[in-house]
């Protein structure tokens, strides 16, 4: 699978202001918190331990996941919360294939039964 990661810029000195820096678009960076909310299916980053195992596991970033990938953790988790069935990332494989859908992006496809 492809591990998407980030560059460094190559700039001589990470320390001074940069043009983006002096916008001032954060009024505190060290105290604004990443948040990741998708009201629709109500999770929020920091996500619960099954979908953080998945996207540890499989290293895709959240944008690559299609929106059943997130629906089917969704439901998981809710399962987990809800009746106390431990759901790992072995009992997922017997049930899903995880595979490309177009340019890095993936989706489950049911194993047959």
């Amino acid at each position: 699978m492809a591990k998407m990661s980030t560059r460094s810029s190559p700039a001589k000195n990470p320390d001074h202001n940069s043009p983006l820096k002096s916008q001032g678009l954060t009024k505190n960076p060290s105290m604004e918190l990443c948040r990741l909310t998708d009201s629709e299916i109500g999770f929020t980053y920091p996500f619960p331990v099954l979908t953080h195992g998945f996207f540890t596991l499989t290293d895709l970033c959240y944008i690559q996941a299609m929106p059943m990938v997130w629906r089917v953790l969704y439901t998981l988790e809710h399962i987990i919360e809800l009746e106390g069935i431990d759901i790992g990332m072995s009992e997922m494989s017997q049930l899903y294939n995880l595979v490309s859908h177009d340019s890095y992006r993936y989706l489950f496809k049911s194993k047959p039964q």
